[in-house]
Order: C-alpha cells, then sequence, then structure tokens
C-alpha cells in the first residue's frame, strides 16, 4: 500500500481505480468480464478528464513521431 501511495505522488501519475471488488483475486475464469470492466471503466474516466481539460499535453516529439524513444529515457521503477 505504501509504494501505490507513494505512485499516486509522482507528476504525470493518473490513478485509476475500476470497480472490481465484486472479483476475487482467484476469478481467473472471470478475466474477460474483468478485462471488459476495466476497459469500459478506463474509456470513460480518461474521457471525462478530456472534457474537463484535465490530461496532461503529450511530451514533445512523442506525438509527432519525430523523437524516438530510448529505454534510458524512462524513469526506473523499483521492482515489488
Amino acid at each position: 500500500m505504501d509504494a501505490l501511495e507513494r505512485a499516486k505522488l509522482i507528476p504525470g501519475c493518473i490513478y485509476m481505480r475500476p470497480p472490481i471488488d465484486p472479483y476475487g483475486t482467484l476469478d481467473f475464469v472471470k478475466f474477460d468480464e474483468i478485462y471488459h470492466v476495466g476497459y469500459e471503466y478506463g474509456k470513460k474516466f480518461l474521457e471525462a478528464m478530456k472534457g474537463k481539460g484535465l490530461l496532461p499535453a503529450v511530451a514533445p516529439g512523442v506525438a509527432d513521431g519525430k523523437r524516438e524513444f530510448r529505454r534510458t529515457m524512462a524513469p526506473r521503477r523499483a521492482s515489488i
């Protein structure tokens, strides 16, 4: 939980929590259903943020394809 709370504070991190409480950790047979719940939630969540003007701008060079993204440019994260 501590790692999650710290991750939420990282600039540019958008935390989304889909409504998956009814599903258990071992509900593997419901994978497609859980996936669909998360996908639909994410689409609505991001569309609402976009409508409110809350989505951050894309980094220069990413949207226009003029700059190649290299792994060394990504921030490193610790393994859990």
